[in-house]
Order: C-alpha cells, then structure tokens, then sequence
C-alpha cells in the first residue's frame, strides 16, 4: 500500500480532529452570520406580509439568544466528542441527527 492508502486508513489521523481555537472562532462566527440572516427575514417578513414589528418572538434579543445558545451548545457537543472519538465529525453528525428528531416531538 502507499502511504496515502495507509494515512486513509489510519482512524487517529490528526486531520479529523479540530482545533479547540478554531471550532470556537468558527462558532462566533456562526453566531454572528446566523444573527444577521435571521434579522434581516424577520424585517423582511414584516415589511411584506404587514405582521406586527412589536410581537415578541420577533425582537431581537430572543432571537439572537436562542442563535447563540443553540451554536454554543453544538461547539460544546463537538469539543467534547472531538477528545473522546477517533472519528468526531462523523460521531457529531449522528449526534445532531438525533437531538434533531428529538426536538420535533413536543414535550408535554
């Protein structure tokens, strides 16, 4: 085998690891572009479709809030299956695929 085979096959290659710096600029920055987007639909949607600017869900703080909780949560899940997993983007796709499913049902 070559050693491009051989490095593909190696499970604790570095490559699949990310830098605890970087993932954390990296969600900073999520937060930061998610917050814009998300701003500028809502102002968007209520320039459009005449919804009132003064409901809550639509400041904001809220909205911000729920962004930055959310990204921090993920970078949090990731920084911790990146020390425990060999694989962690793999194992942190299946980890978000099932708090994905589980956020659909409505706890009562």
């Amino acid at each position: 085998m070559s050693s491009r085979e051989d490095a593909h096959l190696d499970r604790s290659s570095p490559s699949d690891r990310v830098a605890t710096g970087r993932l954390w600029r990296a969600a900073l920055w999520s937060i930061a572009a998610s917050s814009i987007a998300a701003i500028a639909a809502i102002s968007l949607m209520v320039r459009l479709f005449s919804l009132p600017a003064d409901f809550p869900p639509f400041h904001p703080v809220p909205v911000v809030l729920f962004i930055a909780v959310g990204v921090v949560g993920a970078a949090v899940a990731l920084a911790v299956i990146n020390r425990v997993s060999r694989r962690p983007f793999q194992l942190f796709y299946m980890v978000a695929a099932v708090a994905l499913l589980i956020s659909w049902f409505r706890t009562y």
